[in-house]
């Protein structure tokens, strides 16, 4: 499974790996990208990454420990479903 912190898109373009393309001027690689991974999904990981950068502190990539202290602090109140998820984008 690719890094996906890679793949999401923000307000300007595509990210691809280390690299970074406009919209407006899309390689073939980004394209393929963009069609294999659904706008849901993308703004899903978008969130999450959200959710482990800016509220709960966390840096990415994250290590084994901010990953146990995370789940530590967020397994009480969250669904199993939605830690797997968010632990995906990590």
């Amino acid at each position: 499974m690719p890094n996906l912190y890679n793949l999401v898109g923000d307000y300007r373009g595509w990210y691809v790996g280390a690299a970074f393309f406009q919209d407006t001027d899309m390689s073939g690689v980004d394209r393929y990208v963009k069609a294999a991974t659904r706008e849901n999904s993308r703004r899903s990981y978008r969130s999450a990454i959200e959710h482990f950068e800016v509220e709960w502190g966390g840096f990415l990539p994250a290590t084994s420990d901010s990953i146990a202290r995370y789940l530590t602090n967020y397994a009480p109140t969250l669904a199993l479903n939605t830690l797997n998820q968010r632990l995906a984008t990590c």
